[in-house]
C-alpha cells in the first residue's frame, strides 16, 4: 500500500492495492485526512510521526501502528515513511504500509496464552483469569463484548462466569439459564455440544425467547462455542457478541480457538483444585487415620484429624516424630521390606499391629499401606482402622461361645 500525503495530513495520492485493501475507492480516499484509516486510539500518535517526518525530511522512518478498514475491522501494519520536497517546493511525505496483521495476531495470542498459563500457575481465580481472556479478546476487535458462562454441577444450568464488558442487567438475566435446543446462543451450543453462530439475534429463531433481552442493550449477533473438557463434558460456553448483525472472519475463529482452550485449562485445573480440596476435607474428617508418609526420608508428610484424636498429638508433634515411635514394628527395615513388595505387582500390602498413644497407652490397628505421589514426591499412603472395638466383640463372641 502506498500513501502520498502533504503537510496536513490529506492523502494527495494512493495506489489501487492500498485503496482496495482498506476497502474504498481510490477517490474515497484523496483529499481526505489520512487519519480517517487508522485506529481511533492511534491517531495522535500518527500526527507526531508525520511531523517528525517533516521535522527531519530525506530520512526513512518505521513503526508499527493499526488502521482501520472501511467496514470498521482493523488491521496492523508496518510503514516505511519518508519527507521530501517536490519540484515546486512543496513538502510530502510518501509512506509504504505492509499488511502485518497475521503476524501481530499471532504474538498477541501467543503473549496472552503465557500470562493465563502465569495465572493458572499462581492459582489465580478462575473469574479473574476467564476476565483477563475477556478483555484481551475484546481488545482486538472494537465493539466486541465477550462472555464466559460456566455450567453448573447439575449439568443442566449455565452461571456467570465472566464478562467484564456486558451489561449488569444483561449478566443477571442469563445468569443460571437453562441448556436446550432453542435458548440462544450458549445454551444452544452446551445443549448440542457444537458452535452455535447467530449472525442476527432479532431474526434467528433460538432466540425467540430471549431476543428482547439482547436487543434491549443493543446486542445483535452473538457466536457462542462450547468449552469440553477431555473426556467431552462441557465446562462451559464461551460466546462473542456484536453490536451489528455479522458472522465471524477466519481470524476471529482463531481467536475463539484460543480462548476457548485457555479457559479449558483453566476450568479444569480450577475444578481438580477444588475437588482436591474438597476430598483432603474428607480424609481430614475421617475416622480412620490417615498417614502420608515421605518414601525416602520414611517422615510424616500429613496425618489426618482421626490419627490425631486417636494417638494424641498434635499436628506439629506429629511431624517431628517417625513413624516407629507410634508404632514400633515401622522400623527401617520393614520399610524396606515395603519398597521390596509394592514396587512389584503387589500395589498394597497389609498388617496387623499395635499403636502407641501420647500417654503411653497401646490399641490394636489394621494397616493397608500403598504406594503412591504428593505434589511430585513417592509417598507411601497408610489407612490405619482402630480395631479396639472390633476385638473386643470377637472377645465377647468367644466367651458366649
Amino acid at each position: 500500500m502506498f500513501f502520498t500525503i502533504d503537510e496536513r495530513g490529506i492523502v494527495k495520492a494512493v495506489n489501487s492495492t492500498g485503496a482496495q485493501h482498506l476497502g474504498y475507492l481510490e477517490n474515497e480516499l484523496k483529499e481526505q485526512s489520512v487519519l480517517n484509516v487508522y485506529y481511533p486510539e492511534d491517531r495522535s500518535g500518527v500526527l507526531d510521526k508525520i511531523k517528525d517526518c517533516l521535522e527531519n525530511p530525506d530520512t526513512v522512518h518505521t513503526w508499527e501502528i493499526r488502521k482501520v478498514k472501511k467496514d470498521g475491522s482493523p488491521i496492523w501494519v508496518r510503514e516505511n515513511a519518508k519527507a521530501a520536497k517536490t519540484g515546486s517546493g512543496e513538502m510530502l511525505v510518501n509512506i509504504v504500509c505492509e499488511d502485518i496483521t497475521e503476524r501481530r495476531n499471532t504474538e498477541f495470542l501467543l503473549n496472552t496464552e503465557n500470562k493465563v498459563l502465569e495465572m493458572i500457575a499462581r492459582n489465580a481465580a478462575l473469574n479473574r483469569i476467564l476476565g483477563f481472556i475477556c478483555r484481551r479478546v475484546e481488545s482486538l476487535t472494537p465493539e466486541m463484548l465477550c462472555s464466559f458462562l460456566i455450567m453448573d454441577e447439575d449439568g443442566k444450568h449455565l452461571k456467570h462466569g465472566a464478562a467484564p464488558s456486558l451489561p449488569r442487567d444483561y449478566i443477571k438475566g442469563i445468569d443460571g439459564v437453562e441448556i436446550g435446543p432453542v435458548v440462544g446462543s450458549c445454551g444452544t451450543a452446551a445443549y448440542l455440544k457444537k458452535q452455535v453462530i447467530v449472525s442476527e439475534i432479532e431474526t434467528d429463531p433460538l432466540w425467540a425467547d430471549y431476543k428482547h433481552l439482547a436487543l434491549k442493550h443493543g446486542l445483535k449477533a452473538c457466536w457462542s462455542t462450547p468449552i469440553l473438557s477431555t473426556d467431552e463434558n462441557v465446562l462451559g460456553t464461551f460466546a462473542m457478541y456484536y453490536m451489528h448483525p455479522r458472522s465471524p472472519s477466519s481470524h476471529e475463529k482463531r481467536v475463539i480457538e484460543t480462548a476457548i482452550h485457555l479457559a479449558r485449562i483453566a476450568i479444569e485445573r480450577v475444578k481438580s483444585q477444588e475437588s482436591v480440596k474438597r476430598f483432603g476435607e474428607i480424609l481430614e474428617e475421617s475416622l480412620n487415620e490417615i498417614y502420608i508418609i515421605d518414601a525416602e526420608t520414611r517422615k510424616f508428610v500429613q496425618v489426618n484429624g482421626g490419627a490425631r484424636i486417636n494417638l494424641g498429638y498434635t499436628a506439629e508433634e506429629l511431624r517431628e516424630l517417625e513413624p516407629e515411635d507410634i508404632n514400633h514394628e515401622l522400623t527401617k527395615e520393614f520399610f524396606d521390606k515395603v519398597d521390596t513388595t509394592i514396587s512389584g505387582r503387589r500395589r498394597k500390602m497389609m498388617i496387623e499391629s499395635l499403636h502407641r498413644r501420647k500417654d503411653g497407652s497401646y490399641y490394636p490397628v489394621e494397616t493397608h499401606i500403598q504406594l503412591s505421589n504428593y505434589g511430585g514426591r513417592k509417598v507411601l499412603v497408610a489407612s490405619v482402622i482402630d480395631m479396639t472395638e472390633s476385638r473386643k466383640r470377637e472377645e465377647e463372641l468367644k466367651n458366649n461361645l
